[in-house]
């Protein structure tokens, strides 16, 4: 670019994804098997490009489109009920993967015989962020032996409020469903943050000592979920340092 030298990696990937999830529903000790299918496409175009400002100088930028899978368990159709049938948990085989756009540009400082300097900061944007949730599950099987004393507990399939009447003949099991617990795709989300490193061997040391070193990372992450809430599993602060 210029007089700088350039170096610069691009591509796409396709993925697709065709998904069946097999499990059971469990209720007062007996078990049915369920099952669910789903599929989706993703494109995820990457560009990695490396300025040489100077020998021992990089400038490094990159932009990637990635994605992550639900855990098996977020995906199982398994469906573990109360012993009175009026409340019930259960994974989703219908969740979309996590998916971001994420930017990094970092700086690299080398000398000596292997030695480091680097300062980076990267910003993601997640999107299908899994949120907890309830929905009313159409079960017939587990309505049918719901607790008579507790139907009250039960829910309206079409969405309304109110107690389900205990008289079928007023409401039928048919309009009923059992409130469930589940995980569904929520909004959009971000990371932020900064990375700092530093390696550095003590060749200046005498004898054997001369093939002594250190390497060391800080990195800071900002994360935030649609609720305002930092993210599950990302520590703010985290740093690592490494003798050899």
């Amino acid at each position: 670019l210029g007089a700088v030298p350039m170096q610069a990696v691009g591509g796409v990937r396709y993925v697709k994804t065709d998904l069946t999830a097999e499990g059971f529903s469990q209720t007062q000790g007996m078990f049915a098997p369920v099952e669910e299918d789903n599929s989706y496409d993703d494109w995820l175009p990457s560009l990695n490009v490396t300025f040489e400002v100077q020998p021992d100088l990089l400038v490094r930028g990159a932009f990637a489109k990635v994605m992550r899978r639900p855990d098996f368990g977020q995906l199982s159709p398994a469906i573990l009920a109360n012993q009175d049938s009026t409340f019930a948990t259960r994974g989703n085989p219908r969740l979309e993967p996590f998916r971001a756009t994420q930017y990094d540009v970092s700086v690299e400082k080398y000398w000596g015989d292997g030695n480091l300097l680097s300062a980076a900061l990267f910003y993601k944007d997640v999107a299908s962020f899994f949120d907890e949730t309830e929905i009313c599950l159409n079960s017939p099987s587990l309505v049918a032996v719901s607790n008579a004393n507790r139907r009250d507990e039960l829910c309206f399939l079409d969405g309304r409020g109110g107690n389900p009447s205990r008289d079928p003949a007023v409401t039928p099991d048919s309009q009923i469903g059992i409130p469930t617990q589940t995980q569904i795709n929520g909004d959009s989300g971000s990371i932020k943050g900064f990375e700092l490193g530093y390696q550095q061997a003590f060749t200046f040391l005498p004898g054997a000592f001369s093939g002594l070193g250190i390497s060391t990372n800080y990195t800071y992450s900002d994360s935030e979920d649609p609720n305002g809430r930092p993210l599950e599993d990302i520590s703010k602060h985290t740093f690592n340092v490494t003798g050899y």
